[in-house]
Formats: structure tokens, C-alpha cells, sequence
């Protein structure tokens, strides 16, 4: 009884030994260690420096706004301001409508209005300018603050000459301090030496 001819193609068992082994998955629970920690560090990072920004914008906002808050109009228009804020998005599209000017937007509320206050400077005169925007679309120039910021500087100059002073007169007072001591040592061994002799003489 004659055998079927054997297919060429057909691949004996074994023949070329045992399955090969699945490569390790180490290396790619590696790396996604190393990006998971990458990425909390980033989100991190990010978070605290949008805290910190957001701290500061805060309180840059609430001295801006005092400067304002006694101001006729602002009184007026907006009253007792109860909360304010920097809008950070406002303020860098009216800096991008002229190059030359920076301009710093400050959200007000208050209890009879509420609006923006828009602070800009020009970068070349250092001219400064103050717009009260209302809600509704009015618009009321407002005195610009520089010579509060002067009268701001020469009080912490003030401060500074008062801070020096006061070193100065503990320096002095330290000083007397040392120098009568000293006296006070010399007079005793004097008053030693006076005892000395006494007993000599005696």
C-alpha cells in the first residue's frame, strides 16, 4: 500500500525545539513608573505655582483697589468695596492692543455696582492712566495713584532712617553699657588696692 507523497511545507514537531519565551514586560512597567512620578511632579509644580500666583494676584489686587476705594466716582458708581480680583486674560488683551502700553484689569464688586477697574501705563512717558468700566458699558476716568505710591515711598525711606536710628542708638547704649562696666571693675580693684595698702600700713 503506497504512502501520500509528504507535504514540503509541513513543519515537523519540534523541529525547531521549544516555543520561544514571551519577552519581559519589565522594562515597560519601568517606564511607566518613571512617567506616572514625572507627571505628579508636573501637575505638582504646576499646582503650586498657580497658588502662589494666585495668592499674589490677590493681595496685588486688594492694595491696587484701596487706592481706589475712597475715590468720588468709585464711590458712586461702585461703593463700599466688598471684593476684588486680577483678571489676568482682560489684562493682557488691553496690554496687546498697544505695545507700548502695560495694563493691569481689576474686577470690583461692590454694594451699589459692580465693574473693572483698568490701570495702564505707558511704557515710554511711564504715563499712567485709570479707566472705571461699569457692567453696563460706562466709562469714567479716574486720578491715577502715583503720588500715593510717592508719599508710600517716602514713608518706608521714614521707616528705614527710624530703623537705622534705633540701631544706632543701641549700638551707643551697648557701648555705655561696656564703659561702665569697665569703670565699675576699676574702682573695685582700686578700692582693692586701697585695702592692700591700708593693710601694709597697718
Amino acid at each position: 500500500m503506497s504512502q501520500a507523497p509528504r507535504n514540503p511545507f509541513e513543519t515537523a514537531p519540534d523541529q525547531f525545539g521549544q516555543p520561544a519565551r514571551k519577552s519581559s514586560n519589565t522594562w515597560l512597567w519601568v517606564l511607566g513608573i518613571i512617567g506616572g512620578v514625572f507627571l505628579f511632579g508636573t501637575i505638582l509644580c504646576c499646582g503650586a505655582m498657580y497658588f502662589a500666583w494666585d495668592q499674589a494676584a490677590g493681595v496685588l489686587a486688594e492694595v491696587a483697589v484701596e487706592e481706589y476705594a475712597d475715590d468720588p466716582i468709585v464711590m458712586e458708581k461702585i461703593g463700599t468695596i466688598q471684593s476684588s480680583q486680577m483678571n489676568l486674560r482682560d489684562a493682557m488683551k488691553e496690554s496687546t492692543k498697544d505695545e507700548s502700553i502695560t495694563a493691569m484689569v481689576f474686577e470690583v464688586q461692590g454694594d451699589k455696582g459692580s465693574g473693572k477697574i483698568i490701570h495702564r501705563t505707558n511704557n515710554q512717558t511711564q504715563e499712567v492712566t485709570v479707566t472705571l468700566l461699569l457692567d453696563s458699558g460706562e466709562a469714567f476716568e479716574l486720578d491715577a495713584f502715583d503720588e500715593s505710591f510717592d508719599g508710600f515711598d517716602a514713608e518706608l525711606e521714614g521707616l528705614e532712617d527710624q530703623e537705622s536710628i534705633n540701631e544706632e542708638a543701641a549700638e551707643m547704649e551697648a557701648g555705655e553699657n561696656s564703659d561702665t562696666q569697665s569703670v565699675e571693675v576699676g574702682v573695685e580693684v582700686q578700692d582693692q588696692n586701697g585695702e592692700n595698702v591700708e593693710s601694709q600700713q597697718e
